[in-house]
């Protein structure tokens, strides 16, 4: 029991690096990435988004800079606009409520929000038509409002992907740290008995 454990403990540390703490931190030493929306960054209402928890694990700023810079990753690589793709990436979940603390927007938020982060964005910055697109509808799966664009499908699959890995990833690597640190506390009991002269 103990290896299998340890052993899922530890590839889940590998998935967990590789495809989640690395985003962000490949996000600013990306200088192409930060030249597109360095001054997006810095403003105060996208750093506000830093004082919002998003999906429970983690902020509502770290998710948009993870969908963000994964946005513009595979827009790059598919030769689409990726300069749309970071941008609205950044913007499409600029809100500034929790949901769960207004029990009367819960039921309408997931239709809502993006209405709302377009709103904000475009007090923030002028938009094109396909960053409006893009936020408008990355919430595509509950609502069947497709995006028009290559580039919002990006958007929205980028937005889907980094979403399980905050529901679904980090938790499962929270519980199974639990389950090995309760295992070897155990463990450790077991070899202590043993010691023990009688």
């Amino acid at each position: 029991m103990r290896c299998f454990v340890v052993e899922l403990n530890t590839s889940h540390s590998i998935f967990f690096a590789r495809f989640r703490g690395v985003t962000v931190i490949n996000a600013y030493q990306d200088k192409e990435f930060i030249s597109i929306v360095g001054e997006l960054l810095t403003h105060k209402d996208i750093q506000d988004l830093k004082y919002y928890k998003h999906h429970y694990y983690n902020t509502r700023f770290a998710h948009s800079l993870e969908v963000a810079y994964t946005t513009y990753k595979w827009c790059k690589k598919f030769n689409l606009d990726y300069r749309a793709g970071a941008r609205a990436g950044l913007m499409h979940d600029m809100f500034y409520y929790d949901c769960k603390d207004t029990p009367d927007m819960v039921s309408n938020h997931l239709d809502d929000h993006p209405y709302i982060a377009l709103l904000n964005a475009r007090q923030l910055t002028d938009l094109t038509p396909m960053e409006e697109d893009m936020i408008l509808k990355h919430m595509w799966l509950p609502f069947k409002r497709k995006p028009q664009y290559k580039e919002g499908w990006a958007l929205t699959i980028a937005d889907k992907y980094h979403a399980v890995m905050d529901w679904v990833v980090v938790p499962v690597k929270n519980r199974m740290k639990k389950y090995a640190e309760l295992y070897e506390r155990q463990e450790g009991y077991v070899q202590l008995n043993e010691k023990r002269i009688y």
